[in-house]
């Protein structure tokens, strides 16, 4: 059965479910109803909440734990890697970078979180090393525990160590540390917190990979791990212990002590350690004494011979009873009991000292004794462990992983618990509704192969009554208080969409939650329920009480106008109406009086044009969000202002009298521009001050200073303008009273910048200036000839459909051209536009959505040809419907129609939908939809950008009413273009879709019948494949790291490494793959990023030529050779003696840290490779490394270690040296290394036999010259740089011809890629700082305009960059890895090519060296 992501006990866990249920009545605002926990998921644990997105349960194996008894509080070691666990950046779902957002719970019905432990986390690939404590580790039954994540609010840790392991434990020690690091350095996870600190020569080369994640390396020599002294590690001879660890021991010369807490001459404490070979060779000892000296006084025993060997790792344990006697001794080696051998049996006294704990060491005399090998997960208990204790810790660490034979036997598959991804997680629905549609989507998350095959919807409660429900391909049966839908499936990560409908209670009822069940069989025997909870999405409420208002007052304004203001209306339940809640109406009916044109948000209606000393009376209704209206409030009246009396007649004017002063008016503006400046001169009827306003649009932003000097003819200079620009200006003058008055918009343009005195010019400079004006004068010819282009002639403009929310216009034009639509709801305020269809054709047809309900608006047609020459239709207007006429079918004739009569078309209905108007009933009972079939395509893929698509329609009982289409999905409708058999039982119809862009579009079509069952038909996919398939430019990778090419393009790599490849690709590309010689490589498409990727790992030496090959749905491939691939053989481990190849030789390569000024191991995971790594049989090791400072140093038990010589690499380089390792028993001279350490001279490898990855002139192998390794670049080298015409991001035209006399860097680069991304700051500063000699110039290749333009905008980079967006630029040059740089000179001739990235000081160094 079904198992959706929740917690509870008698579901499954195969499938998470998302349930969205969204009510569409009438204009009603959507909700929406997702999967929540169960109602018995209220009484878990508090921990839990919705923010943990996903889950997988583990199983732990019981056959893994030892014995009958169950186990409790054990501490279980998580331990595997899975790609879910990765961080969100690296396609996994975990969210925190440090894994903390990672937890784990019981698997019952209140699931109480389990304590854990984080002891490695590894984002990149989803490696986890985790220790939890299992309450009850079953030893009869399977334990299932589960592990949550993905919750973005968790930022620190949620660990528990403490909680992990018990009070029983008094020290667990990880190791997994850097020795080098603050002390103490090796942390106990357990309260006691008995740190240790690391002492001797150790190195952080000496944190090595061990039995669990990491260990310690001891050297024998001086390494030991000092703990200090401390109480709860002091144990009497009454006492009970035990200790454990993971021990690899690498020699048997000497006494190795594992744990040592024991002080004097006789030893008083207890111990753990091994003997030397020449007392008992492999024998694991136990000491428990008050002085061993001589045996005394003391217990001692001892394993067989043999029982520990050198180079294998050791699970042992030593258990001891406090009963003062060798038989309360217990030793164990990988879980097994051992026979003991009692050397001394005479404690008598007491065991107690003052001393410290030594790990690896006698802590009395710190150079007797050092263990020898590596140690793992040391542990000191304070009871005895019992023996299926210390099994199951074995089997428990020993079977890591996942799967059959592991401790963690089955890994579930990972669910996803989807929260709310609506608006908001409750919504109200309007009381007193009939026929509501409530429309829902079941989703089947479920990873595995599960099918839904039944669905109920329960209502909230007996306030809603269920009268229908239809699903394409269901069956539903209906009751008052649920529909049960059977007879379809969903399969796994498929979805299907669902209506009920029902009648609303007409009282107000608080929100109640809805019940979704859903069953992988066909009877819901045994149905998962989602049902709603306070903290769920499930609920809704009834509101059928309209909102409270009531009027402020009206305000007298002037003579002419009014404010009337009310007060906020309150509604209780769902809340005032979200933008527009108020309206206002003016009932007296005064001159000039209007009232609310539509509903609007503002508290206030300004009413203007009023007739004065009039009385005016408001009043105000408002509407709730569910459109409940309330009624009008009483009216509140206003009187405007009186106008004033007339002015007496002007008497004439007496000798010497002054006449009335008329109006401030200008006579004249005139603009003179200069070169860098411009004379503004304004003319007026009388004295004034004047100030200027300019700037390169209608916005202006800056302003002249005011003169203080007034008159009538007024100068203002306007300073320091750039040449050859064009200014707006606007000119305010201001008159002795304060009147002022403003110019219209005006515009001049600045001249160009006149040449310098002859003979002051360099010949660089003339022809420097010569291309300008060369440039130039092409620009104004071009401009020129585009302004006598006549524009495109647009006639026939016709409304074709108008909806409440959409209308469809259609227009011609004599020649082909684009599509747009400018449109407002004010003549002359054309305020909004649609998208521009840049197809051009002759007929048109645009369709505007989101329009307002029964609204004028005006509108213009706009066609531009392919030059961009504009043409606009004269303004017209049409009127969108009333959303009523959104009512299924118009009820009016007492019968039905029968099947098959003919209807008629009226396009005035439902948005989206053709619908008849003939007056038909519903069919009584009829609950079925109508079956909708989708004909297949004429062609697809197609390249009509246009296509037609048809279907039909068929209804059993009743007859087609209205049909519409998709091209999403369902996502959005709009109508179909024609209908045959519209009103009858069935219906043939098509569309022809307009301008469509090269993609995928999902088509659907709907159809309605007369009793209001919607059905739909099957989903296609069309594809719009206009172009062939065509690949781009590309960049190499190994991990998460740029791998750079050499200079020509060539990568050089080791036989076995894989390197990763990202490359684009336009024109429809559905399949890629990248061939080098016999072997191919199919790539992947990441639909985020845009691109394809994919690895390519060769096995064998050699030189290869890389070509990619895409390919597209219409068949049409496309191929291109790219890099050359030049792969060298791995480096080996050999045999001083008999020149064999070593295997299970451990090599680990250590660079320099300049932070640390110390070498460390260098973080090869970063780069996909193992470090240390371990030889195979054949002796081989790989590694490929940036450029730095290095050593390797090569282990292997029987031989001595090998050190190389540090070595300064200046690129990536492949390390494939002969390795030599020479017996431990050899004689060799030894020579000085690095200061005071000495190694054999032997032993020293020629560590300057590298091969360099990016320096492809080091390369000597004679099949490098099979390939260029540059795809043509000698042969471009000395030619003339091809020539082309294209845009540059901010749309200017650009031509290379016309860089000619300046030195010119043409680079070809792309957003995506990190190396171009660290190009391009080095490239805009050489552009600014020499522009007067040096050219730079972007090629963006195969990415949009806006796309670059945003980049180099928040850059603020001023470089410039061409647009390629279809890689017109790689059929005319050589284009491989990014970034690639094509260097000029001053003719235009090509003189070098370069790929990869260049610092400043590369840079500048490669233009010195072009004449």
């Amino acid at each position: 059965m079904l198992r959706p992501y929740n917690l509870q006990p008698t579901t499954y866990n195969l499938l998470a479910i998302t349930l969205i249920l969204a009510l569409l009545l009438f204009c009603l605002p959507p909700f929406w109803l997702v999967s929540p926990r169960q109602a018995e998921a209220a009484t878990e644990d508090a921990w839990f909440n919705t923010s943990y997105k996903y889950r997988m349960k583990l199983t732990l194996d019981n056959t893994l734990v030892s014995g009958s008894t169950d186990l409790t509080n054990f501490p279980v070691l998580v331990a595997f890697t899975n790609a879910n666990l990765a961080t969100t950046g690296n396609g996994g779902d975990v969210t925190n970078s440090s894994g903390y957002d990672i937890i784990f719970a019981e698997a019952d019905s209140t699931p109480a979180k389990l304590d854990h432990e984080i002891e490695k986390y590894t984002s990149t690939s989803g490696e986890i090393v985790m220790w939890v404590e299992i309450p009850t580790l079953g030893a009869t039954a399977d334990t299932d525990i589960y592990m949550y994540y993905g919750n973005s609010s968790v930022s620190s840790s949620q660990e528990a160590a403490t909680g992990v392991w018990d009070s029983n434990f008094k020290g667990v020690w990880h190791l997994k540390e850097d020795p080098t690091g603050t002390a103490p350095q090796m942390k106990d996870s357990t309260s006691g917190a008995n740190h240790g600190t690391s002492v001797g020569s150790m190195v952080a080369g000496d944190q090595l990979a061990g039995q669990i994640d990491g260990s310690l390396n001891f050297d024998g020599s001086n390494d030991y791990v000092d703990v200090a002294n401390e109480s709860n590690l002091d144990f009497e001879r009454t006492d009970s212990f035990t200790l454990s660890a993971w021990i690899k021991r690498d020699t048997e010369n000497t006494e190795d002590d594992i744990f040592e807490k024991v002080e004097g001459a006789g030893y008083k404490g207890y111990s753990l350690w091994l003997q030397p070979s020449a007392n008992c060779t492999g024998c694991l000892t136990t000491s428990i004494s008050n002085n061993s000296s001589g045996g005394t006084n003391g217990i001692r025993v001892r394993t067989a011979a043999s029982t520990i060997l050198t180079g294998t790792w050791y699970h042992v344990a030593t258990t001891y009873s406090g009963t003062s006697a060798a038989s309360g001794v217990t030793t164990y080696v990988n879980g097994a009991s051992k026979t003991l051998t009692t050397a001394a049996d005479t404690l008598s006294a007491t065991i107690l000292n003052d001393t410290k704990m030594g790990l690896g060491v006698d802590p009395t005399d710190v150079t007797c004794c050092n263990f020898d090998g590596k140690m793992d997960e040391m542990r000191i208990s304070n009871s005895v462990r019992s023996a299926d204790w210390v099994k199951t810790e074995y089997d428990n660490m020993a079977n890591q992983g996942t799967g059959a034979g592991k401790f963690i036997k089955t890994l579930g598959s990972e669910q996803a618990y989807i929260t709310s991804t609506g608006s908001s997680d409750t919504s109200w629905v309007k009381g007193g509704a009939t026929g509501s549609n409530i429309a829902l989507t079941v989703n089947n998350s479920s990873n595995s192969a599960t099918t839904i095959q039944w669905v109920k919807v329960t209502r909230p409660s007996s306030n809603y009554t269920m009268t229908a429900g239809s699903a394409t391909g269901w069956s539903a049966a209906v009751t008052s208080a649920d529909v049960t839908f059977t007879g379809g499936s969903i399969a796994a990560n498929a979805s299907t969409a669902f209506t009920v409908t029902g009648t609303i209670g007409s009282s107000d009822e608080a929100q109640a939650a809805w019940t979704i069940d859903v069953d992988d069989a066909t009877d819901g025997s045994t149905s998962t329920t989602t049902v709603a909870s306070s903290s769920g999405a499930l609920n809704t409420g009834i509101d059928a009480t309209a909102p409270t208002v009531t009027m402020s007052g009206v305000t007298v304004d002037s003579t002419s106008q009014l404010t009337a203001t009310t007060n906020t209306a309150t509604d209780a339940s769902s809340g005032l109406h979200s933008s527009a809640p108020y309206w206002f109406d003016e009932t007296s009916g005064g001159g000039g009086a209007t009232d609310s044109t539509d509903w609007q948000s503002a508290v206030t209606f300004v009413d203007t044009g009023l007739s004065a000393g009039t009385q005016y009376c408001y009043r105000v209704k408002a509407r709730d969000a569910v459109l409940n209206e309330s009624s009008y409030t009483s009216t509140t009246c206003a009187t405007t202002t009186a106008a004033p009396a007339p002015a007496p007649a002007a008497a004439p004017a007496a000798q010497g009298s002054t006449a009335a002063i008329p109006p401030l008016a200008f006579f004249s503006v005139t603009a003179d521009p200069g070169q860098e400046d411009t004379l503004i001169t304004l003319t007026t009827n009388r004295s004034a001050t004047m100030r200027v306003e300019y700037g390169l649009t209608k916005a202006y932003g800056s302003t002249t200073p005011e003169d203080a000097n007034s008159g009538q003819k007024l100068q203002t200079m306007i300073k320091d303008l750039a040449h050859e620009t064009t200014y707006h200006f606007r000119v305010k003058a201001t008159d002795s009273g304060g009147s002022v008055v403003t110019s219209d918009d005006g515009m001049f343009t600045t001249p160009k910048a006149p040449p310098p005195p002859k003979g002051t010019e360099t010949p660089e400079q003339e022809a420097v200036r010569q291309t300008e004006e060369a440039a130039a004068q092409k620009r104004s010819e071009e401009k020129e000839r585009k302004a006598k282009e006549p524009p495109p002639a647009i006639t026939d403009v016709s409304i074709v459909a108008v909806r409440p929310t959409s209308a469809k216009i259609a227009w011609k034009t004599g020649i082909p051209a684009t599509s747009q639509v400018f449109f407002g709801e004010k003549s002359q305020e054309l305020n909004q536009i649609t998208i521009e269809y840049a197809t051009l054709v002759s007929a048109h047809t645009v369709t505007i959505s989101d329009l307002k309900p029964k609204t004028t608006y005006y509108f213009t047609a706009v066609s531009r040809n392919e030059n961009g020459v504009e043409a606009q239709a004269p303004e017209a207007s049409f009127t969108t419907e009333s959303l009523e006429i959104q009512t299924v079918v118009d009820i009016a004739k007492p019968v039905a129609l029968s099947p098959g009569s003919p209807g008629t078309q009226n396009q005035k209905t439902a948005v989206g939908e053709t619908a008849t108007v003939i007056p038909i009933l519903p069919t009584a009972g009829d609950l079925a939809p109508p079956e909708v079939v989708l004909f297949p395509f004429a062609k697809n893929p197609t390249q009509d950008a246009s296509p037609l698509i048809r279907g039909r329609a068929r209804d059993a009982r009743g007859v087609i009413a209205a049909v519409a289409y998709s091209t999403d999905s369902g996502g959005t409708w709009h109508p179909v273009d024609e209908i045959q058999g519209i009103g009858s039982s069935a219906a043939q119809f098509s569309a022809t879709i307009p301008h469509l862009q090269e993609g995928e579009y999902g088509i659907v079509f709907r159809a309605r019948d007369n009793s209001g069952n919607m059905g739909k038909s099957e989903a296609k996919a069309l594809v719009i494949d206009i172009k062939p398939p065509k690949t781009g430019a590309n960049t190499f990778a190994l991990g998460s790291q740029t791998t750079t090419t050499s200079a020509e393009g060539t990568l050089t790599t080791l036989a076995g490494i894989t390197q990763r490849i990202l490359i684009s690709a336009v024109g429809g590309a559905t399949a890629v793959r990248v061939n080098a010689g016999d072997a191919s490589f199919p790539l992947m498409y990441s639909k985020a990023d845009n691109l394809w990727f994919g690895d390519i790992t060769m096995q064998k030496p050699g030189v290869y030529r890389l070509t990619v090959e895409a390919s597209d749905g219409a068949g049409r491939v496309s191929a291109r050779a790219i890099n050359t691939i030049d792969v060298v053989r791995p480096g080996i481990v050999i045999d001083t003696v008999d020149k064999k190849p070593i295997a299970a030789a451990r090599v680990s390569l250590f660079s320099f840290s300049p932070e640390l000024n110390d070498f460390v191991l260098w973080p090869g995971d970063i780069f996909n490779q193992a470090n240390p790594t371990v030889t195979g049989e054949d002796g081989t090791y790989r590694f490929i490394a940036p450029a730095g400072r290095y050593f390797i140093k090569v282990e292997k038990g029987g031989y001595k270690t090998l050190y190389t010589q540090i070595q300064d690499f200046p690129n990536h380089s492949a390390l494939n040296f002969t390795m030599p390792l020479h017996h431990k028993n050899t004689v060799s001279v030894r020579v000085p290394f690095s200061g005071a350490v000495d190694i054999p001279l032997p032993a020293v490898p020629d560590f300057f036999g590298y091969k360099r990855v990016s320096s492809s002139q080091e390369i000597t192998r004679e099949d490098k010259g099979k390939g260029d390794g540059g795809r043509g670049f000698p042969s471009l080298i000395g030619t003339t740089a091809p020539s082309f015409s294209l845009s540059d991001s901010a749309g200017n035209p650009v031509d290379i011809r016309y860089l000619r006399g300046r030195k010119t860097i043409l680079t070809a680069w792309a957003t995506w890629s990190s190396m171009a991304q660290i190009q391009i700051p080095i490239l805009d500063r050489i552009a600014r700082e020499d522009r007067k000699n040096i050219n730079v110039l972007l090629f963006s290749i195969q990415e949009a305009k806006g796309v670059v333009e945003t980049y180099l905008r928040r850059g603020n980079y001023d470089v410039q960059s061409v647009i390629d967006p279809d890689g017109d630029l790689l059929d005319l040059y050589p284009i491989t890895t990014l970034p690639q740089h094509f260097f000029l000179d001053r003719k235009g001739i090509i003189q070098k090519v370069y790929t990869g990235f260049l610092d400043t000081e590369a840079l500048e160094k490669m233009l010195s060296e072009i004449p």
